[in-house]
């Protein structure tokens, strides 16, 4: 890894399994020292077993009180934060009429919400640390909704336009903004979407387990950093349907309208 990660302390939230634990992984061998969050409390503690560099530290994203203190206690480990990647989230398997605005809530709250707040709280670390670097995960779903995906693309959208607006802000404090556009990623992120009565989906898309692996992604991600991209595309075919939206919208909202993209 180049010198953007040397002596750097990085948070990964959403650690415990899936592209926040590749991206734990990996980091933590090329010697950045990595603070993995989440709320498999185990899951982040067998991570940090394998690594000096790796210490875990619980957390809820729907608990917006205990967020704040998550945030210092994290501070507090290492005395600063340079970067942090934003990996948690929570998708839905509903129509927007059959979605209860609770799951709405709970998704914008997981989302966004938790991330903005987060933000927030750590901007001034970074300010006072000469700089600092979000890295957001976002989705296809940030540049084009689809079925059954309302609530969810609705929290990417607000995602996007407003990192895109803090970049813009503080480029000047030399704090950076990474996007990561996802399309289809093997981990078992959909099992956890929420169904119309508020529990798991409990499956793994199609698209999913046919997708690009974890490591892979998290690679990419890395990668991107080091080459200080603003925003990053990865996935296989599923990706160049952001292109088709910007150049012929209409035909992609033809094959959206006509099919699902599970």
């Amino acid at each position: 890894m180049t010198k953007i990660f040397k002596n750097k302390v990085a948070w990964v939230i959403g650690a415990s399994s899936g592209i926040g634990h590749a991206i734990a992984k990996q980091l933590a061998s090329n010697g950045t020292k990595v603070i993995v969050s989440g709320r498999r409390e185990e899951k982040l503690k067998q991570l940090a077993s394998i690594s000096q560099n790796i210490c875990s530290l619980s957390i809820d994203l729907t608990d917006n009180h205990k967020i704040l203190t998550k945030v210092k206690a994290a501070i507090e480990i290492y005395n600063k934060i340079d970067i942090v990647f934003f990996c948690a989230g929570l998708s839905q398997r509903t129509f927007a009429e059959a979605t209860p605005l609770n799951n709405t809530r709970r998704i914008m709250e997981t989302n966004f919400f938790s991330v903005v707040t987060i933000a927030k709280e750590l901007l001034p670390v970074m300010k006072r640390n000469n700089g600092g670097r979000f890295v957001i995960l976002s989705s296809i779903m940030g540049k084009f909704g689809a079925q059954q995906r309302s609530s969810y693309s609705a929290s990417k959208h607000a995602l996007h336009g407003y990192f895109e607006s803090l970049r813009a802000e503080e480029t000047k404090n030399n704090i950076k903004v990474t996007i990561a556009i996802l399309g289809y990623i093997n981990t078992e992120f959909s099992k956890q979407a929420l169904i119309e009565n508020g529990e798991s989906y409990n499956k793994i898309d199609n698209g999913q387990q046919n997708g690009m692996s974890a490591e892979e992604c998290a690679h990419k991600i890395i990668k991107g950093i080091q080459c200080d991209k603003e925003e990053l595309l990865i996935g296989g075919w599923e990706k160049y349907a952001t292109f088709i939206k910007r150049f012929a919208p209409r035909f992609l909202s033809k094959i959206l309208r006509s099919k699902n993209i599970n």
